[in-house]
């Protein structure tokens, strides 16, 4: 798995390009191979070919807007995109709530802490991931 972060004008770019979508947004994930897991009674683990392009820049904005260090935001995005290549998706909201509690067990287990759904400094104000969910349950 390879890790690459992007600045907003990369971004927007790639998001257009592989998402159709203008603008830059937070991770874009590639699974390059299918995840493979372990063959039934080993030990539990995976093998995981993908790159995950991190907005470097949109992690700054939304740490710096809700409180958080910019490698939380950016460590966020990274589980976000490892979750979708281990089967995981946020299409709907039932499947959107499980991921992200997902997110923030694992974030807690490393020592990073809650950061999901860690409350914004600025009441009110929702997360790109938050914003881009409602987004995708609207449509």
């Amino acid at each position: 798995m390879s890790i690459y972060l992007a600045d907003n004008e990369e971004m927007g770019r790639l998001h257009e390009q592989f998402k159709g979508r203008s603008g830059p947004t937070d991770v874009l994930t590639f699974q390059l191979q299918p995840t493979r897991r372990a063959p039934a009674g080993k030990a539990r683990a995976a093998r995981v070919d993908a790159e995950i392009v991190v907005g470097a820049e949109v992690a700054q904005r939304e740490a710096r807007d809700r409180g958080l260090a910019v490698e939380a935001e950016a460590l966020l995005y990274v589980v976000h995109g490892l979750l979708h290549c281990l089967g995981e998706d946020d299409h709907n909201s039932a499947s959107a709530k499980r991921m992200h509690a997902r997110e923030d067990r694992v974030l807690r287990a490393v020592g990073v802490g809650t950061v999901f759904s860690a409350p914004a400094r600025l009441p009110g104000r929702a997360t790109m991931m938050q914003r881009r969910r409602r987004r995708s349950l609207d449509r």
